[in-house]
């Protein structure tokens, strides 16, 4: 055994399974290796072990951060942990759960938990203040391609002008299903292009993907301050779908629930190209 899953996450070879260990860690984890098609590296819990990675007290870096990061990297997957209490009132952070960024294949982040992930910056309006859940930048001029994200829960997030899961820039061919999406304070599951993520603008949107029997519930942006409420008592406006398609193109939406949302599926471009 290791200490850190850091140590294995610099280490692992194609086809390991690192198993973690039930406990809580306040830890945050950059993913180092590759798998192959044929050979991906799983990082998992150890035989259902309840495995927790706890940052109470732990400052988000400037600008977006994560609990778990994979970057450049291709055939992994991150599937059993629990991730929460990453949290910030400061608009220069951004923290996040999990970010994939840069140029990745075949992807899964599969049965994570995932909660209070919190920006509590509170000045009314402030678009600049984020936290995701789960954060996919298409960063490079490659694309993160053969995404899947299945089977979490993600909730109790304060995602200041973001999403609870997001889709960015150059992703492709990519699986959003069966996740529990509830009581998040702006979108729930968010399709995205021409913001400015990828530098290539034929390249900056998220496509050719399927959302498909995710259950979404209380998406509610009026106790957001970007939207000008207040945490406790509201006030704000009522804005947030729990799945928005904006300026991704070629999406099936399919088989999902949503209710209890400020809007149920919205379509739209924020940016027009």
């Amino acid at each position: 055994p290791w200490q850190t899953l850091q140590r294995a996450a610099n280490v692992a070879k194609p086809g390991d399974q690192v198993q973690v260990r039930g406990g809580t860690y306040k830890q945050r984890t950059v993913i180092q290796v590759n798998g192959t098609a044929s050979a991906p590296i799983v990082f998992t819990n150890y035989n259902g072990e309840q495995v927790i990675y706890d940052l109470t007290g732990v400052a988000p870096a400037v600008n977006l951060s994560a609990i778990i990061r994979v970057s450049n990297r291709s055939y992994v997957t991150i599937k059993g942990f629990t991730l929460r209490n990453y949290k910030t009132a400061d608009a220069r952070q951004v923290p996040a759960a999990i970010l994939i960024d840069g140029a990745c294949k075949g992807v899964k982040i599969v049965g994570n938990v995932i909660s209070a992930i919190e920006q509590n910056n509170a000045t009314p309006y402030n678009f600049n203040a984020n936290a995701h859940g789960i954060a996919v930048y298409g960063t490079a001029a490659g694309a993160i391609d053969g995404l899947e994200i299945t089977d979490n829960t993600v909730s109790n997030l304060r995602l200041g002008a973001s999403e609870a899961i997001a889709l960015n820039g150059n992703v492709t061919n990519f699986l959003v299903a069966r996740n529990l999406v509830q009581n998040c304070n702006n979108i729930g599951i968010d399709v995205i292009g021409f913001e400015g993520t990828n530098g290539n603008a034929s390249l900056d949107r998220a496509r050719n993907g399927r959302i498909t029997g995710n259950t979404v519930i209380g998406i509610d942006s009026s106790r957001n301050p970007a939207y000008g409420g207040n945490f406790t008592t509201g006030g704000g406006g009522y804005a947030a779908a729990g799945i928005y398609v904006d300026g991704g193109t070629n999406v099936v939406i399919d088989g999902n629930d949503i209710y209890g949302c400020n809007l149920g599926i919205e379509l739209g471009c924020e940016h027009l190209k």
